[in-house]
């Protein structure tokens, strides 16, 4: 499995605190679950706190090795990038550079373009944004290695979270037919409902929140792009 870390945004909910060449994944976190050493990324900004970035990626090369995990960041914000997973003594890790960002499609597109090429149509990619904060990564790394495993069987995955209150500024899911355990089918998405809606999706239990992380079989997604997306997918086909 190969890891793609969307590290390109700005965190603009955040600003000031958040600036657009330092955003909110790179500030230092109370408790956001890296390792917080003096060899970390960012430890000489945060006197010990753990930026998001650095979290994010401890939690993933516990399941995929560095040289599987890709970083699709602006070309701005690369150099801090590159500097912080130094720091890190992770050489291994790969940027890709977008010159202009163009959102969460084209970054993943580019992404899943990069690995057809290198591992073929059968690869499974996790696509994780770098600004979650995620305490227990045992747990995490459980549900990852689960969705690998769903991907293989299914082709498109995506993880929710179980609603706690009725958030009105997060997409939801509704959960359809039952396929295991902890898979189900995707029966729609549903983009940031009012606080009424809201309040009859966490009573119908049916709806999660969508947590923006998925787990895709490479040919699988490539081929939404081509029958979805096709102006997209005609501009990614023109990359070498």
């Amino acid at each position: 499995m190969y890891a793609v870390i969307l590290a390109g945004g700005s965190g603009t909910r955040l600003w000031p605190l958040s600036r657009e060449l330092y955003p909110k994944q790179f500030m230092p976190i109370p408790d956001a679950g890296g390792k917080a050493s003096s060899s970390s990324p960012g430890a000489g900004d945060s006197g010990g706190e753990t930026s998001l970035f650095e979290a994010t990626i401890d939690r993933v090369i516990t399941v995929v090795p560095g040289d599987r995990v890709l970083v699709v960041t602006h070309t701005d914000q690369a150099g801090e990038i590159k500097r912080r997973l130094s720091l890190a003594g992770l050489s291994t890790v790969r940027l890709l550079e977008e010159p202009r960002a163009r959102n969460t499609a084209p970054a993943i597109g580019l992404a899943a373009r990069f690995i057809l090429h290198e591992a073929g149509a059968d690869a499974i990619m996790a696509v994780l944004p770098s600004d979650h904060l995620i305490p227990d990564r045992e747990s995490f790394a459980a549900l990852l290695r689960t969705g690998e495993a769903a991907a293989e069987a299914h082709g498109l995955v995506t993880f929710g979270i179980a609603p706690t209150y009725p958030e009105t500024g997060y997409g939801y899911i509704r959960c359809g037919e039952k396929l295991d355990q902890t898979t189900c089918r995707v029966d729609r998405f549903v983009e940031k409902p009012d606080l009424k809606t809201a309040e009859s999706y966490l009573k119908d239990g049916r709806y999660l929140w969508n947590s923006g992380m998925f787990v895709f079989r490479v040919g699988s997604l490539v081929e939404q792009y081509r029958l979805l997306l096709p102006e997209m997918h005609a501009s990614l086909e023109r990359i070498d």
